[in-house]
């Protein structure tokens, strides 16, 4: 064995104690001290014969342990299966490392956070079969995370109450789903924790004929005075009927979570239609926090703790404390945002939060460099102020246009902050995901697809400007559209393009990532080709602005349309059928409106065009 080990995540002390042990296998000397997943991963390596693993009991907290690798056998110390289950994820990857000679070492770990977390927005118009959510749950148990949350909002869960708005039950996550999904995680030391929206994101609901009267304003709202509209999606805190349809869902959401639930995300958060427009309230936080609390209470009252995110109710710290029990959700999703004040505002008044940075939000691939700055931070000062957890989180903004592959990617990175926040090793996790995820040596030319974002110049404000080309304006979950905002041909003030350099840079920058991604000796798996659509995807993306810019200045060409209709035409048929692969069949439609018409667009186009 040559050099040090390559543990993912990584643990927090490693002394190595001399030589080294000739390694055929391990025999488990006592299989009831073990939990069955954590002998179904040493199966492959057991032996007679081979390195005995003795275990004892010890208090080292909840997910301590302490590992020895010496010439007479293994020894883990640990007080329960699930840091058992730790140490043995953690000697599995020792022992495919090195081979046929193992370090003489100990290993003292535990984790920076008592809850790692993962949530994935599953309200996008886009359901991941639970085949799917299966594998994420893999990964994610081996990555050592033990909370999973799926973001649920509108017709993205099946409510048998309200059948008459689904055509198959089965095309989005059923009681069933979940059920057997809770089980798959409570055997892989993951808590599945239901995960919804309590206030604001009703919108699918709200724009519902029997619905209506429920919204604080059922005209919806205008973000801008130019008149950008957006639907009604604020439930109407004063009104009691609200409350009751409301909480109707909850007892339909939480009943295949089952009596032993002991956490629910209530979201709570982003109330726009209160936030913006004519109507928008100017009350000290009062009417929020009325709602929340009660919504809070009607939680407890099942005997479970509330979870809410933290963007409203961080503006009122003085109010904090009067919702009771409940974990709060800081979500920062930019690098340079989680600071000491992000923390402090909860570690001061003694109360229970998360820190949650974010993963791919608002692109195709991911925005790597951000992603890295900002789960960074939300560890560092998670940590230094005491943060019961860190949950990563991957929303769908936009008809979630992210693929897997980066989503992945950035999700890896968020267990290893989660676990260890001040070591982390990206080649090392780079190429654990391409040993164990990937199959090939997909994870740094994955990282780099998520840098085109780097080629503009111009500031991002969270929002790359070809993302915003693509953009799928007002179909996440409702089918809505006003004023042609969803025009793929239409570009607004607020839809700013990327300069000529811009892309003329991204279309160099693309270039590079191709070579290396052709370079690679690649399995032909969904992985590998969710790669390859991100790279066209981005690619159409430039196209399209170059068209745009085109059509501005009255300075474009036939074969420029063509370019563009034919890359089009490609992405939507591999968009398809990547969906198919991992997705149910949910709301593909909606998501795939933009992309769809922009294909008419340039059709009609090139028949105009002599």
């Amino acid at each position: 064995m040559q050099g040090k080990i390559n543990v993912v995540p990584a643990p927090r002390s490693v002394r190595y104690t001399g030589g080294s042990v000739t390694f055929s296998g391990f025999r488990i000397v006592d299989r009831t001290e073990f939990a069955d997943v954590s002998i179904q991963r040493l199966s492959g390596a057991e032996r007679d014969g081979g390195l005995e693993i003795h275990v004892k009991r010890a208090d080292l907290g909840a997910e301590g342990y302490r590992l020895s690798v010496e010439r007479n056998g293994v020894f883990v110390e640990c007080a329960n299966k699930r840091a058992l289950h730790y140490a043995v994820l953690t000697l599995c990857q020792i022992a495919r490392d090195c081979g046929g000679e193992l370090p003489e070492l100990i290993i003292e770990d535990a984790p920076d956070f008592e809850t790692r977390g993962f949530m994935l927005d599953i309200s996008r118009n886009k359901v991941p079969k639970l085949a799917t959510l299966e594998k994420l749950v893999d990964i994610l148990s081996d990555l050592k995370v033990n909370m999973f949350q799926l973001y649920a909002e509108g017709r993205s869960f099946y409510y048998e109450s309200k059948s008459g708005f689904y055509a198959d039950p089965d095309d989005f996550l059923t009681p069933d789903d979940v059920t057997a999904l809770k089980q798959y995680c409570e055997e892989r030391f993951i808590e599945l924790v239901p995960c919804a929206n309590s206030l604001g994101h009703m919108a699918y609901w709200l724009n519902q004929p029997q619905y209506a009267d429920l919204a604080f304003d059922k005209n919806g709202f205008e973000w801008w005075e130019d008149g950008l509209h957006a639907p009604a999606g604020t439930l109407d805190p004063k009104n009691p009927e609200a409350k009751r349809f409301l909480f109707s869902l909850f007892d339909e959401l939480l009943a295949p979570y089952g009596s032993a639930v002991k956490s629910f995300n209530i979201g709570g958060d982003e109330p726009f239609d209160m936030l913006f427009g004519k109507n928008k309230l100017d009350d000290g936080g009062e009417t929020y926090f009325d709602h929340i609390r009660a919504v809070c209470d009607n939680v407890r009252a099942r005997g479970i703790t509330p979870m809410l995110w933290g963007d409203i109710a961080h503006k009122y710290p003085e109010k904090l404390e009067s919702l009771g029990d409940a974990v709060f959700l800081e979500w920062r999703y930019e690098a340079g945002e989680f600071d000491d004040e992000a923390c402090a505002v909860y570690a001061d008044r003694g109360l229970k939060f998360f820190v949650c940075p974010s993963s791919s939000l608002c692109s195709f691939t991911g925005k790597t460099d951000n992603m890295l700055a900002n789960i960074a931070e939300a560890a560092h000062y998670g940590k230094k102020h005491g943060a019961a957890g860190l949950m990563n989180t991957e929303w769908g903004d936009g008809g979630t246009s992210q693929s897997l592959v980066s989503s992945v990617y950035c999700m890896s990175v968020g267990a290893c902050r989660a676990w260890n926040a001040d070591e982390f090793d990206i080649s090392a996790l780079e190429r654990w995901l391409d040993e164990n995820v990937y199959g090939c040596r997909l994870a740094a030319v994955t990282a780099d697809l998520g840098r085109y974002v780097n080629c503009q110049t111009q500031p991002l404000k969270g929002l790359p400007y070809l993302f915003s080309a693509l953009y799928i304006r007002q179909t996440d979950g409702i089918n809505y559209d006003r004023n042609n905002f969803s025009d793929p041909m239409a570009f607004f003030w607020r839809d700013e393009l990327l300069t000529k350099a811009e892309c003329d840079a991204t279309e160099m920058f693309l270039r590079g990532v191709r070579q290396r991604f052709d370079a690679i000796d690649k399995p032909n798996n969904t992985y590998v080709r969710e790669a390859e659509y991100c790279l066209d995807v981005t690619r159409l993306a430039v196209m399209h602005t170059r068209l745009c810019l085109g059509i501005k200045n009255i300075n474009y060409t036939r074969a420029d349309v063509k370019k563009a209709y034919d890359l089009a035409r490609k992405c939507v048929a591999v968009r398809k059928k990547l969906w198919r692969e991992r997705n149910k069949k949910s709301d593909m439609a909606l998501s795939m409106y933009r992309y769809e018409t922009l294909v008419k667009k340039y059709a009609v186009m090139l028949r105009n065009i002599k």
